[in-house]
């Protein structure tokens, strides 16, 4: 064969090469953006069904609080005991692949709001795969907000959707949490932050005072440890 010939296969070979590499390059850029917008659609989706049920009186307080007043507020009620997770650890941000996602499964419950950061986003009852693709998640049996004890809710940090908590460590004591719940308003301040490993589920137990508890991946683009975000109700907001 001929240097020539040599030279155009080559030529030939790396414009192929650089024709794949920018077909994959365009194909994340879409990937991305319509993973952006499938979740803004979900949560607008969401925060109009969380709304309807408001005006319309559909709202059914979650497993383990159809017996309180106002959503299942009642604090003087005993609170039911936590139910023991399928696995015994923190939900993190691994993919699962067999994850089906079903909006009629999805149940909002809450809306959640953090000023420093600039988020705003509904909260899903449950913390399992699926409902934490476009939402964050609350801690079945756990709290709900305005009622004594521990308000727990779980969300992604770096997952391929669903990333509302990334920015979760730039906040720090005297930062605001801001619960909207059956049309109550509820301020929390933040007293501490600080990381676990995946199997204290402690954090998320029963409390004394009206606290609320954040939780996520860290550090970034990985599951090793849980950052944890902890807030008292402000009672004079």
């Amino acid at each position: 064969m001929k240097r020539t010939d040599k030279k155009v296969q080559r030529r030939v070979l790396m414009s192929a090469v650089a024709v794949l590499l920018i077909l994959a390059g365009a194909f994340l850029i879409f990937y991305g953006f319509r993973l952006k917008w499938k979740e803004n659609k979900v949560q607008k989706d969401l925060k109009n069904l969380y709304y309807a049920q408001l005006s319309y009186g559909d709202e059914e307080p979650p497993p383990g609080h159809e017996n309180g007043q106002n959503g299942g507020v009642n604090p003087g009620r005993p609170k039911p005991p936590l139910p023991a997770p399928e696995e015994p650890i923190l939900p993190g941000d691994e993919e699962d692949p067999e994850v089906q996602f079903d909006f009629s499964k999805l149940k909002p419950i809450a809306l959640l709001s953090i000023p420093r950061i600039k988020l705003e986003v509904v909260v899903v009852e449950g913390t399992k795969s699926s409902d934490l693709l476009y939402a964050v998640g609350h801690f079945t049996g756990t709290a709900l907000p305005g009622e004594k004890g521990n308000v727990a809710i779980a969300g992604h940090r770096t997952f391929v959707s669903g990333q509302f908590f990334k920015r979760l460590d730039e906040l720090g004591p005297g930062d605001t949490i801001e619960m909207e719940y059956n049309g109550n308003h509820y301020v929390y301040r933040i007293t501490e932050t600080w990381v676990v490993l995946p199997d204290e589920t402690w954090v998320i137990g029963e409390t004394k005072e009206s606290v609320i508890t954040l939780v996520t991946c860290t550090p970034p683009r990985s599951t090793s440890h849980r950052l944890i975000i902890r807030g008292v109700l402000d009672e004079n907001p």
